[in-house]
């Protein structure tokens, strides 16, 4: 048999390479199909607006939820009655616990979830699940202390599915990756707490059966609220989102507006609103056509929300303007940010000058101001006056004009500009290769 010779070496190992590639090649596209966008892992990178509508889903169910928790709690009685009451001391027990739980879910149903702040829903619903386990340890407690410790008693083994309820009820909320696995992991840490007290032997075996049942239950609402919180992330994406720029529409920019104002004044910090508009945008349209001045509008929105930080919002208020909305930021800043931002124009027109903005500017404190109409209706006068001040420039919160930087200088063969001006070109001659130097029209 003849030996493989190089060349038949260095294909098999040509192909065991390849075969590697492609092997590390399908491990990485699956992980990417595992892996989570950054808003369902953790509610630090929702906006002010998803934040809020979340919110508004956990508030409204949580209240719905604690309601109908109170009602099963005194209708349960019973239920004990029947299956605990000969024992009249454990029963009174039981009773004076349910009662108790009775006047908490009724206490967090009447709660007012302040839908500005994105932690006290959560806070709410751990509390809820908190309220449940705690009864849960009561209960177990009342039994040990009298005298019922045999769990394959059926009054006392209802309430080791207890703990499995609660994990399921938190299904019902649009959670992150972490808040669902932090809260779905109370119920059983109270399990596995109760269990490691208990002396019996017996005992154990219903209880490792309970807390497998509650782990593929745990996995089953992790994913249930996630998967309502990706719904909820991408219904708001595409309601939210301008198709064409990018920004937010107008409808959700009125929200987000109504939620910052009224925010800021509640935690009393500075809100500022810059209203933009695109100079001589028009010339585009006529001279280009609408698909070279809507990627002029597309490369604009582009070039402000790469700029923009990340707490601030871009808003498509309608043709070409733009809202530049600015939380936590006083009017000099407001000032500086977007004088930095707009300096040497924000794209290219097709003539390849550059697409310069005015821009006006409000401040709520600063222009004392009652409701954000009244702010974007200031910002709006001074973006009139940038306009007959002569445009490329920005009027702040205390009516100083700031012009921005000049456009650079463009050269252009003098024959594109006065065609009439220049004879023919000669054979060597260089007159059809003067330059004239001009600005760019802004």
């Amino acid at each position: 048999m003849p030996a493989p010779s190089d060349g038949d070496a260095s294909a098999n190992w040509c192909a065991q390479a390849a075969s590697w590639s492609a092997l590390v090649t399908h491990f990485r596209a699956l992980l990417g199909t595992l892996s989570l966008p950054q808003t369902l892992v953790s509610s630090r990178w929702h906006d002010v607006l998803l934040a809020h509508r979340r919110m508004q889903f956990v508030s409204e169910r949580l209240g719905a939820a604690a309601i109908f928790l109170a009602v099963v709690t005194l209708a349960w009685i019973p239920v004990d009655f029947v299956l605990i009451g000969g024992d009249t001391n454990l029963f009174g027990l039981i009773v004076l616990g349910r009662s108790a739980v009775f006047v908490a879910f009724l206490a967090i149903a009447g709660l007012r979830i302040d839908c500005y702040d994105p932690q006290q829903g959560i806070r709410a619903i751990g509390l809820t699940v908190a309220t449940g386990v705690v009864f849960f340890a009561y209960v177990h407690a009342a039994f040990s202390m009298t005298g019922n410790n045999d769990l394959n008693q059926i009054g006392h083994a209802q309430y080791l599915l207890m703990p499995i309820a609660l994990a399921a009820g938190i299904a019902i909320f649009p959670l992150t990756l972490l808040e669902a696995m932090a809260l779905s992991c109370v119920p059983l840490l109270a399990v596995i707490f109760i269990a490691s007290h208990e002396t019996g032997g017996g005992i154990w075996i219903q209880i490792v059966a309970v807390i497998g049942l509650m782990a593929g239950v745990m996995l089953t609402t992790i994913v249930c609220s996630v998967s309502q919180l990706k719904l909820l992330v991408d219904l708001h994406a595409n309601s939210a989102i301008d198709q064409l720029t990018g920004a937010l529409v107008r409808r959700v920019g009125i929200e987000l507006m109504t939620i910052e104002f009224a925010q800021a004044r509640r935690t009393r910090r500075p809100l500022a609103v810059a209203l933009l508009d695109l100079d001589l945008f028009k010339q585009v349209n006529d001279r280009y056509g609408h698909d070279a001045g809507d990627g002029v509008l597309r490369d604009v929105a582009s070039g402000l929300r790469r700029r923009l930080r990340s707490g601030d919002a871009l808003i498509r208020w309608g043709g070409e303007e733009f809202v530049v909305l600015l939380p936590e930021t006083d009017a000099a800043s407001a000032a500086a940010v977007m004088t930095e931002i707009c300096h040497a124009g924000l794209a290219d027109r097709p003539d390849s000058s550059r697409q310069t903005v005015s821009v006006g500017l409000a401040e709520a404190d600063t222009d004392a101001l009652r409701d954000w109409p009244e702010l974007l209706q200031r910002a709006d006068g001074r973006l009139y006056r940038a306009k007959q001040a002569g445009r490329n420039r920005l009027v702040d919160a205390g009516d100083t004009v700031i012009p921005f930087g000049r456009p650079e200088p463009l050269l252009l063969p003098l024959a594109e500009l006065a065609p009439d001006l220049v004879p023919e070109r000669a054979a060597g001659g260089l007159a059809g290769d003067l330059f004239a130097v001009t600005v760019r029209i802004t």
